[in-house]
């Protein structure tokens, strides 16, 4: 449920503390998951926040799916982390490195919302952003930190509007 001025969680997620790759691939094999992802024009990975394996998950992908994907497809990996900021730094730093190497076979995108994107920045040593979404200053601050986490774009959306970083564009 969300609010003019906050939302509200509700679930149980101890369910998803169990998914790890061994049991995705046990679901879905790897001869199942390379086809997929290589028909794919958009793959999206969320809520990586309370799956508490997913970074080993993508560690796996990136290992043992992503070296065999076609060459000759553009796709996109859209990233949603959903609240970082409930897990350790060295947990979000490790993330924050495995992103860019999901380029080698597609165009990496992370969204974020203002909350999150001040956790990123403030893990990155950035001082804090301007609130102002339509300011040159947020944009410049956007794009630097969008260099710095080697992505293709950086997308942050709140209750106000959005605001994206792609590729040398800010728009």
């Amino acid at each position: 449920l969300e609010f003019s001025d906050g939302k509200l969680l509700l679930g149980h997620t101890s369910p998803m503390e169990a998914v790890t790759y061994q049991g995705l691939t046990e679901v879905i094999s790897e001869t199942n998951l390379i086809s997929q992802f290589s028909q794919s024009d958009l793959i999206c990975f969320q809520n990586w926040t309370m799956l508490l394996h997913l970074s080993e998950i993508f560690e796996n992908i990136l290992e043992n799916i992503w070296p065999k994907l076609s060459e000759n497809k553009e796709r996109i990996c859209f990233f949603d982390l959903a609240d970082p900021a409930k897990r350790t730094y060295e947990d979000c730093r490790h993330l924050l490195e495995l992103l860019p190497k999901f380029q080698s076979k597609s165009h990496v995108y992370l969204g974020v919302n203002r909350s999150e994107i001040r956790f990123i920045g403030k893990l990155l040593g950035k001082p804090e952003p301007p609130n102002q979404l339509e300011t040159e200053s947020y944009a410049g601050w956007l794009k630097d930190l969008k260099e710095r986490l080697q992505v293709n774009g950086l997308i942050v959306h709140c209750s106000e509007g959005a605001v994206a970083a792609c590729n040398k564009e800010i728009a």
